[in-house]
This record gives C-alpha cells, sequence and structure tokens, in this order.
C-alpha cells in the first residue's frame, strides 16, 4: 500500500497494489561542487554582547552622571538612593548579515 498526500499534508490518498511497484524518490541528493563564500566577511559572528556603548535596549551598566550626557538616561532609583545622579549605559545595537542559500534544482 502507498500512501500519497500533498505538501501541505491535507490531501491523501491510500492505494494498493497486487504486485509491489518500483519506487523513485526525486530529488536526489546532491553534493556542492563550490561552497558560496561572502563578498566581504564581517569581523565578527553570533550573539555576542558589543563592546561599545550607544543607542541600544540592552543596558551596559549604571555610572555616574558627567557633563554632557543625555538627561533622558539618567536613571531615577540608582540616583535617589545614592543622593548624586546616575545614568544608564546601554550596549550598541549592531546589524547582522544573513547568508541565504537557495537551491533551485
Amino acid at each position: 500500500m502507498i500512501r500519497l498526500s500533498d505538501f501541505t499534508g491535507l490531501w491523501t490518498r491510500d492505494i494498493e497494489f497486487k504486485t509491489a511497484p518500483e519506487v523513485l524518490i526525486y530529488p536526489r541528493v546532491v553534493a556542492l561542487k563550490h561552497v558560496p563564500r561572502p563578498l566581504r566577511p564581517r569581523t565578527t559572528f553570533g550573539n555576542h554582547i558589543a563592546n561599545q556603548t550607544g543607542e541600544g535596549i540592552e543596558l551596559a551598566e549604571v555610572r555616574p552622571f558627567t557633563a554632557g550626557d543625555d538627561v533622558r538616561h539618567i536613571n531615577w532609583p540608582a540616583s535617589l538612593r545614592r543622593q548624586q545622579l546616575y545614568v544608564r549605559q546601554f550596549d550598541a545595537e549592531r546589524s547582522a548579515c544573513v547568508v541565504l542559500l537557495v537551491d533551485t534544482c
């Protein structure tokens, strides 16, 4: 017996044969001849924390306020506890390269 179905799995059909038929499965697995390489590889990959502070959403540190700091980044709970202004610094946002390999054989 052979069960046929479409790629979504919504349509299925069972077929019974008196003799066992020869079954061919396509596509065959073909080894890559050339491995694609990016034109300009990045210096870092993966989920690593940025070593620079900047505009981001992940908190890097809380440090004392200095002249020129953005007043929107003042950490009021820490400032009230210590009786001195403290600011939040964030990790810089980094963009990531995405490499897609599409096999259209």
